[in-house]
């Protein structure tokens, strides 16, 4: 038997469903795709110090402390990977 398994493609759309509001999201999305704050800043049209807001807000509220806890806490719960 084939056992079909049901994907989220990554995006900030996506991320939004950890409860994180559109800006936050768009901010994990760029730190998953390892940008630094100041790429991410120019990327979002920001300052650096709404970006290092953002990424405050999203540590609160994914109970994390760094980004790649941010990051992989999000990828294990949209199924992406499993630990």
């Amino acid at each position: 038997l084939l056992e079909e398994i049901h994907r989220h493609r990554f995006s900030p759309q996506c991320l939004e469903i950890l409860g994180l509001t559109k800006r936050e999201a768009e901010v994990l999305f760029w730190v998953a795709r390892d940008k630094s704050t100041d790429q991410i800043s120019k990327q979002l049209e920001v300052s650096n110090r709404t970006v290092k807001k953002h990424l405050e807000n999203i540590y609160h509220k994914l109970d994390v402390q760094s980004r790649l806890g941010a990051v992989m806490y999000a990828l294990h719960q949209l199924g992406i990977v499993n630990f």
